[in-house]
């Protein structure tokens, strides 16, 4: 809960803090009114929203550490609304990741006096691990996340958000004396390729009792896949040949 002495007290989701992470957070106040010879009565502002049980749910972090998803990795059964952190205002940071299946690196930290960046990618090595293994397929993972947040003034403010990845699956026709079921993978499945991103430009202008947000944005997803007999890749030998593309746009206010 936030309180200061003129504006109206405020309850907001939970926030993760730790000594290592610095967190920055902007929480807008509306100026309280005093009446000596009214009474005015008002609701709390716990900054939650009416939700449908069966369509988008916003979870604090208490709600996602205690979700059965969150701990062993699965999909939950609805969508979740994704909040990227803030920017570190005070410096700039890199942090470099070596993980048991991909590396990442992240950059965080201000880009002039009113601006900060957050860019993250991520890069899978499965497929060393695969072909080590001598398994009939060889996928690569790659992906992004930024957010540049610019405050044009202390009224206005102007975001780039983005997401995207790039995914790869490719037959491992180099395994040697192939046994029954590595063949079998082998003259089965395709080679597939696929790449998506999501990018959002948002502008909000504040004001006393409330703001206006304005949101132009893109969806894009593009599948391809295709498999040629004996894995012999020439016109000839195509069995099989699907390109498919999806772009949504969006314009919101």
């Amino acid at each position: 809960m936030v309180s200061v002495i003129g504006y109206e007290k405020k309850t907001t989701e939970d926030f993760l803090v730790t000594r290592s992470h610095p967190v920055f957070i902007d929480i807008f106040l509306e100026e309280s009114e005093v009446n000596l010879q009214t009474v005015e009565v008002r609701p709390s502002l716990n900054g939650k929203k009416e939700e449908s049980s069966l369509s988008i749910q916003s979870l604090s972090i208490q709600d996602i550490e205690k979700s059965p998803g969150a701990k062993r990795g699965n999909m939950l059964s609805s969508d979740l609304e994704m909040t990227q952190i803030e920017g570190n205002k005070e410096k700039f940071s890199g942090r470099f990741t070596i993980g048991s299946s991909d590396i990442g690196l992240t950059l965080n930290g201000p880009v002039t006096r009113n601006s900060t960046l957050i860019f993250s990618v991520r890069r899978s090595y499965l497929q060393l691990l695969f072909s080590l293994l001598k398994l009939p397929f060889l996928p690569t993972y790659n992906d992004y996340q930024l957010k540049y947040e610019w405050n044009i003034t202390p009224k206005d403010q102007l975001s780039l958000i983005s997401i995207g990845s790039l995914d790869n699956s490719k037959l491992n026709t180099g395994i040697k004396n192939p046994n029954e079921t590595q063949r079998y993978l082998l003259g089965y499945l395709p080679n597939y390729f696929q790449w998506s991103y999501a990018i959002g430009l948002v502008y909000k202008h504040f004001r006393a009792k409330g703001n206006d947000t304005f949101v132009l944005s893109r969806n894009m997803l593009d599948n391809e896949e295709n498999k040629y007999s004996n894995n012999i890749e020439n016109p000839d030998s195509l069995l099989l040949k699907l390109k498919s593309q999806k772009m949504v746009p969006d314009v919101l206010s």
